[in-house]
């Protein structure tokens, strides 16, 4: 029993040194290719912990940005709230702004088809300054009035309530329509204006005129039947480019038109040419038969001078330097 026994442990010991010779050998066997996994994963989570560092860097100079650019906004925006709202001056001088952008826009050519910064005076020596003038074909004169006053309507942008925005809005219309009748016959008595075809009034601000036809419906038709045009930016940039057509068009015709006169000139002259032409072609015949006669009376008629000399001399012995050709 007892020998048994002790077989038994060195039997077990045994078995139990290759089993556990085996398992650590399986062991590293499998956690060989683990332990490269786990590299190379720690190495794509620094990689990705770089990109990450990178990536908020850049998201942050973004948001400096962003942060920037709303400041300029919003440092803009209190600008020309601040503009609109200091007063009929300042809000005229920033529509002046807008009108001119346009007009470089419309393909017009300052100083040809139209003026700024002209002022003139009336019947009644009152100074008037149109802020733009626009020349049409055939002595005819546009004029652009941009001095409305949109306060009222810039406050209602600001209003609290509903019932404030209205009553702000309902005063701007009426504005509007006061201007409306202040422009009527305004530009008709000035001299240097040509015959006026049409006072455009500008409107700035899209929505300052929507605003105020919304509560004027008839204000459209009221202003044209007093020769007015209600503009907005993107109406007068219309208006314009119709007039650069009409200009050009103009120019067409108007090269046609000399082109037709340089074709008749050319055909009279052609004609003229022609005639003259004829007579030096009869003065010349005229020429060669009394060229042919003379020729006869000199030469070869039988009377002729040169047959005379030479029974002259063949008479008489004469010297001379210079004899007659043998022909």
């Amino acid at each position: 029993k007892k020998t048994f026994r002790n077989e038994f442990e060195v039997l077990a010991n045994k078995l139990l040194e290759e089993k556990g010779k085996k398992f650590t050998d399986a062991n590293k066997e499998l956690l060989a290719p683990l332990k490269e996994q786990l590299g190379e994963f720690r190495k794509r989570m620094e990689h990705v912990h770089e990109k990450s560092v990178e990536t908020n860097a850049s998201l942050l100079t973004k948001i400096g940005e962003v942060q920037n650019l709303n400041q300029q906004l919003s440092t803009d925006a209190k600008q020309l709230t601040t503009a609109l709202s200091g007063g009929s001056q300042n809000i005229g001088a920033w529509g002046e702004m807008i009108l001119e952008k346009i007009l470089e826009s419309s393909g017009l050519v300052k100083g040809r088809e139209y003026e700024t910064q002209t002022s003139f005076r009336d019947d009644d020596q009152k100074l008037l300054r149109p802020d733009a003038i626009i020349h049409l074909p055939r002595e005819r004169d546009v004029v652009i009035d941009s001095k409305l006053s949109l306060i009222y309507y810039n406050k209602s942008m600001g209003a609290e309530d509903t019932v404030e925005r209205n009553r702000f809005l309902k005063e701007h219309a009426d504005a509007m329509r006061k201007h409306v009748k202040d422009l009527s016959g305004k530009y008709n008595n000035i001299a240097e204006i040509r015959t006026l075809d049409s006072t455009l009034m500008f409107v700035p601000i899209e929505g300052a005129l929507v605003e105020a036809l919304k509560i004027h419906k008839d204000l459209q038709d009221e202003a044209f039947t007093k020769g007015i045009i209600l503009a907005s930016p993107s109406t007068l940039m219309v208006a314009l480019k119709s007039v650069h057509h009409i200009w050009s068009t103009e120019r067409r015709e108007h090269n046609i038109e000399e082109l037709s006169k340089e074709v008749i000139a050319f055909l009279d002259k052609l004609s003229n040419f022609s005639a003259s032409l004829e007579e030096v072609g009869s003065a010349l015949g005229k020429a060669k038969l009394s060229y042919e006669t003379a020729h006869k009376r000199l030469i070869s008629g039988n009377g002729s001078v040169a047959r005379r000399a030479e029974k002259i001399k063949e008479l008489g012995s004469f010297y001379t330097k210079k004899e007659l050709p043998s022909h």
